[in-house]
């Protein structure tokens, strides 16, 4: 346990250090790409707020979908 909460504030160092990706093909700069681009079609303000939340969710298993196939196969 005391490793545990060790390894919480390095980990929040480390972070604050390095910071965010920048370069243009890290996974994470295209999964928020890939994010963004799909909350243009699916989240838009005229919807209603079950909308949104059912295109959320949506979303979420769009995304989850796309990334869990794109890793299996480059296994």
């Amino acid at each position: 346990m005391i490793v545990h909460a060790f390894l919480l504030p390095v980990a929040l160092a480390w972070d604050f250090l390095i910071g965010d990706p920048r370069g243009a093909w890290h996974p994470v700069v295209l999964i928020g790409k890939l994010i963004a681009l799909l909350e243009k079609g699916l989240l838009r303000e005229n919807l209603t707020a079950k909308s949104k939340n059912k295109r959320g969710a949506l979303l979420i298993v769009i995304v989850i979908g796309i990334v869990y196939t794109l890793a299996w196969a480059m296994v």
